[in-house]
């Protein structure tokens, strides 16, 4: 009688098993789950398993990703010491300087698109220090683009002073 009780209580268990899942199923038909939009600002919607947006997130949390962002802080602050409003266009010396520069401009807007891809760009911005990262890369990219399509008409050194808060992101270490 015991056994009985037993395998009708089992049943009557599984059942109710596969009556949840059915209403489970039903309810995630009529409403699927959002899935977290990635770049929205580009319109890209990536899902969470995307082999980019998989692959972004490895990226952005391999310990020598921030390693190398924190040595091209310092390189970036390096250049800013050394850089004086003296040194001839032509010198080697400034050729040398607006050569890192651009360089790092390139691997600062990469770990830009790196985490926005990884986390979408609302999410990204939502910290401080992302934000004076997207500030700076912002600037420097303007910066680019205004130094070399004018070729030396306009004075764009409002835009320079701006790399000075570069210096900020290697307080990111502290927080």
């Amino acid at each position: 009688a015991v056994s009985s009780e037993a395998a009708k209580l089992f049943k009557d268990a599984a059942h109710l098993q596969q009556e949840h899942e059915l209403h489970r199923e039903m309810s995630l038909d009529a409403n699927p789950p959002k899935q977290l939009r990635s770049c929205w600002c580009i319109d890209l919607h990536l899902p969470r398993d995307n082999l980019i947006r998989r692959a972004a997130v490895a990226i952005m949390e391999h310990p020598l990703f921030d390693n190398l962002i924190l040595l091209c802080i310092f390189l970036s602050s390096c250049s800013l010491a050394i850089d004086r409003p003296y040194i001839g266009d032509d010198s080697p010396e400034r050729t040398t300087i607006e050569t890192a520069n651009f360089v790092l401009n390139v691997i600062f807007l990469a770990e830009f698109v790196v985490k926005v891809v990884a986390l979408n760009f609302r999410e990204y911005i939502k910290s401080g220090w992302n934000k004076i990262d997207f500030l700076i890369v912002v600037t420097s990219v303007v910066d680019e683009i205004l130094a070399r399509s004018l070729n030396g008409e306009v004075d764009v050194t409002a835009f320079r002073v701006l790399r000075i808060f570069r210096i900020l992101r290697a307080f990111r270490i502290f927080k």
